[in-house]
């Protein structure tokens, strides 16, 4: 078996959905210092940020995503629903898989999701007052004939 490993990171806000993306990746944002300079059309300019791209497996490619969630910093009274969002064209989404029972305390869970297409992320609705910190660990899995 073929696999190939990510991870996302995100805080869930209180009464808030949060979503973290997978595939597409987002870009991160950087603030450069302010002697960080590029040439543009000859002229010395300064640069204020860059992007940086995540690398990330193409999910088309895998048969299998096996996500292993860490759940930290608690803050309040945490009601978290969670799952997965799938999309054919990056632009319509539906929710894939949905987790049994909500996370209401730091701890560790996994969920292994099949059948999805080009498009992933994850989501999360938390429909307490809380807030908690929530690490993702990404296993891509392609049977190998």
């Amino acid at each position: 078996m073929a696999t190939e490993s990510m991870e996302v990171s995100t805080s869930v806000a209180a009464s808030d959905t949060t979503y973290g993306d997978i595939y597409p990746p987002t870009s991160n944002a950087y603030t450069a210092t302010t002697n960080d300079k590029v040439l543009v059309g000859g002229v010395e300019t300064a640069i204020t940020k860059y992007d940086i791209v995540n690398a990330a497996v193409k999910p088309a490619d895998y048969d299998t995503l096996e996500i292993v969630y860490a759940w930290t910093n608690e803050g309040g009274t945490a009601n978290i629903a969670y799952g997965v969002q799938t999309s054919a064209d990056g632009a319509n989404w539906i929710t894939h898989t949905t987790a049994t029972g909500a996370i209401t305390a730091a701890g560790g869970s996994l969920l292994e999701v099949t059948g999805f297409q080009k498009f992933l992320r994850l989501y999360y609705t938390e429909s307490g007052t809380g807030t908690m910190d929530v690490s993702a660990g990404l296993t891509f899995k392609k049977k190998v004939a």
